[in-house]
């Protein structure tokens, strides 16, 4: 098979629960021994098949998703990859690391297993080691802020927000403007 060459490695499997997705005109796909790859969705024909970064978590050893998100400025699809050791960002042409973008292709240090979003070059990542939430600059790979989501156990408050509360920026469309605006939601605290 295909989708199985290269994989010889010998660790504990990831649970993949990312949906494979086309990304301009590659089919991207997670596998889990942590290798992710192209291939061509019209003709099936593997592009590329690479590992980046470390699998190996803080007991969660999963990825929930990536996101596909096309650079009108460069005229290509950027994988935005979630790892134990941050988010990668890599061209979906060729499986190479985006060193004009995300710090040379890298967004932050810590654990991350879901999709991040970008919204006007801004990166979102929630973590899991530790449990935060942190923008980035796209460009830049420039941390913008961070927003732990740790709860006190004796108080039951969450740093700065009210009890038993975390606050996670989130968007709407705005119909009669056009627009994105953003919104925060409040969540039981964590």
């Amino acid at each position: 098979n295909i989708l199985d060459q290269n994989s010889g490695e010998k660790s504990s499997p990831m649970i993949v629960e990312a949906k494979p997705k086309i990304c301009g005109s590659n089919l991207i796909y997670a596998k889990q021994d942590g290798n992710i790859g192209a291939v061509n969705f019209r003709t099936g024909k593997r592009v590329w098949y690479k590992k980046y970064g470390e699998i190996s978590s803080s007991g969660w050893p999963r990825l929930r998703g990536f996101t596909c998100y096309f650079d009108k400025e460069l005229g290509v699809d950027i994988i935005l990859l979630p790892s134990a050791e941050g988010v990668f960002c890599i061209n979906s042409n060729d499986g190479s690391l985006l060193n004009s973008r995300c710090k040379k292709g890298k967004l932050g240090v810590y654990e991350s297993r879901v999709s991040p979003r970008i919204l006007n070059n801004i990166v979102y990542v929630a973590t899991i080691n530790p449990p935060a939430i942190q923008a980035f600059d796209y460009l830049s790979g420039k941390v913008l802020w961070h927003k732990e989501l740790t709860v006190d156990k004796a108080s039951g408050r969450s740093p700065s927000s009210s009890p038993r509360m975390v606050t996670i920026p989130s968007w709407t469309w705005d119909m009669a403007n056009s627009q994105w605006e953003l919104i925060d939601k409040r969540y039981p605290g964590l």
